[in-house]
């Protein structure tokens, strides 16, 4: 099966914020009628229930797998949205 190599390497903390990611996504997908929004860091750290930083690590080490992107504002907040490749993980 695709993607069963790069999931056993992840660790537990990193599967959980690619579920609350694609939760948070779905969710703004099928609650709206405009375009998908990108995430932020804090909204998917409070998802997992975990600390800004553990989620702001995780998901940079996701985007330097590629499963993720990410989107940088002006204040150099960072906004994520899942890699469509990868949104079946």
């Amino acid at each position: 099966m695709p993607g069963t190599e790069l999931r056993d390497k992840l660790s537990i903390n990193d599967k959980m914020v690619i579920v609350s990611l694609k939760e948070i996504y779905k969710n703004r997908v099928i609650n709206s009628s405009q375009p998908p929004t990108w995430i932020s860091t804090r909204d998917i750290a409070e998802h997992c229930n975990i600390n800004i930083y553990r989620a702001r690590y995780a998901l940079l080490k996701l985007e330097a797998r590629g499963i993720v992107a990410k989107q940088t504002n002006k204040s150099k907040n960072h906004s994520w949205r899942p890699v469509e490749d990868h949104f079946l993980l």
